[in-house]
């Protein structure tokens, strides 16, 4: 089933410019405007989706990417391809934040604390409490 996801999403980047999906651990040595796009590609298909499969697929990509890299341009990424008033897709960002860069968790709680849809808010609320 790996293999599947992984072709359909070698399909998508593919469209970038031919980006190679084994080329994500050197994402950021791309140019900035191929490089927002992948992780745009990959962060919505880890937040957006509804399908695990292609979501854990998706962090995992993430995950391989310079996390300075990722420190520096996440958020831009974020702003531009995640609607913040969905709570699906909100939850989802929280926990690849969590999982990926943490650092900017309070930056992305900040995003939701004081959205109009009261589950966005509680999901911001949830991540920024200890565990």
């Amino acid at each position: 089933m790996r293999e599947r996801y992984l072709g359909w999403l070698q399909e998508e980047l593919n469209k970038i410019e031919g980006f190679q999906v084994d080329q994500i651990c050197v994402l950021d040595q791309y140019p900035l405007y191929i490089s927002r796009k992948v992780l745009s590609v990959l962060m919505h298909n880890a937040c957006v989706g509804q399908s695990e499969g292609p979501r854990l697929l998706a962090k995992e990509c993430i995950k391989s990417i310079d996390v300075n890299w990722l420190e520096k341009h996440f958020l831009e990424v974020a702003d531009l391809s995640i609607d913040y008033s969905d709570d699906w897709d909100y939850r989802r960002l929280l926990e690849l934040v969590t999982d990926t860069v943490p650092k900017l968790l309070s930056d992305v709680i900040e995003r939701g604390i004081h959205s109009s849809n009261e589950e966005v808010r509680e999901a911001a609320q949830d991540f920024s409490e200890p565990s």
